[in-house]
């Protein structure tokens, strides 16, 4: 008796440890694009959308207005560092190469109001070898378009 309760606590032990090392990436799962849709909305606060999205973000700069943003990665291979890119003298926002070669799934960048409230959303992703962006506007208006 006094062994089959010792295994039962092993295996429960075991079992915890196992459930517990199984981590889930919210940033994968904030930058898909259905869970941005169902989770996101203009005029949440930052707590909301950490609670959300999770803290790994980085801080950017709006480049047309110089706003606050959070920009959310969501890699596919480990170790993969996004790099902003330059066309022309003009710096695209996300990291176009590192999505066409499919080590990066997606980019959510978060703008945010003076008051720290989110303002407009947008995701780029890629979709049958394009990329698309999604989009929500501070004016409510929502879209999606390839570029």
């Amino acid at each position: 008796m006094r062994k089959t309760v010792l295994l039962a606590l092993c295996m429960l032990i075991i079992g915890t440890q196992i459930v517990g090392c199984s981590s889930f990436d919210t940033r994968v799962k904030g930058n898909e694009l259905s869970y941005v849709k169902d989770k996101l909305e203009l005029g949440m606060s930052k707590t909301e959308v950490k609670e959300r999205f999770g803290r790994s973000y980085t801080n950017v700069d709006d480049e047309f207005d110089g706003h606050e943003m959070w920009r959310f990665d969501s890699v596919s291979e480990k170790g993969y560092i996004v790099v902003q890119e330059t066309d022309h003298k003009v710096t695209v926002p996300y990291d176009r190469s590192g999505l066409l070669s499919g080590k990066l799934i997606s980019q959510l960048f978060i703008g945010w109001t003076d008051d720290n409230l989110v303002r407009d959303v947008t995701v780029y992703y890629i979709e049958d070898g394009e990329i698309r962006i999604y989009y929500i506007l501070s004016s409510g208006q929502t879209g999606e378009l390839s570029v």
